[in-house]
């Protein structure tokens, strides 16, 4: 592509296939991401229906094992909710709606900094940390 055709490309807005292509793969990479995270919390609670607590300390870790989950599971909620407006944005754009002034180059940027920072937060040392301040390991 030249010069030209690029900066006409740029000024109206348009988007290149491979940009697309890029944003799409991000999208992607976001919602693996949710994926990952609801199977454990999924995992969380389907230890503690399989092994109710018996005894009152066991009772009491295990509330405080749930509630942590339902932290969690709040944030991710918030988080899905977020994306889902960013991804809105980015087929409003795509369709070439008016409203929506976003290159596909800023698209692909916000998508690229939100998939590392879910990468961020899903690290083992990022869930011990959250689970450290909601609850104690349940024992087996």
């Amino acid at each position: 592509m030249t010069g030209s055709t690029k900066a006409k490309q740029q000024a109206s807005g348009k988007a290149e296939p491979t940009q697309y292509e890029q944003v799409a793969m991000s999208s992607l990479r976001i919602c693996e991401n949710y994926i990952t995270q609801l199977q454990d919390i999924a995992a969380v609670l389907a230890t503690a229906i399989r092994r109710p607590a018996l005894t009152q300390a066991e009772q009491t870790a295990q509330l405080r094992v749930l509630r942590g989950t339902l932290a969690i599971a709040e944030k991710y909620t918030s988080d899905a909710e977020a994306d889902y407006t960013l991804f809105a944005t980015i087929a409003q754009d795509a369709r070439g709606l008016p409203a929506v002034h976003m290159t596909p180059g800023d698209a692909a940027g916000l998508l690229a900094e939100r998939a590392v920072d879910m990468v961020k937060e899903n690290t083992p040392r990022a869930r011990a940390a959250r689970t450290k301040h909601h609850a104690p390991e349940m024992r087996a």
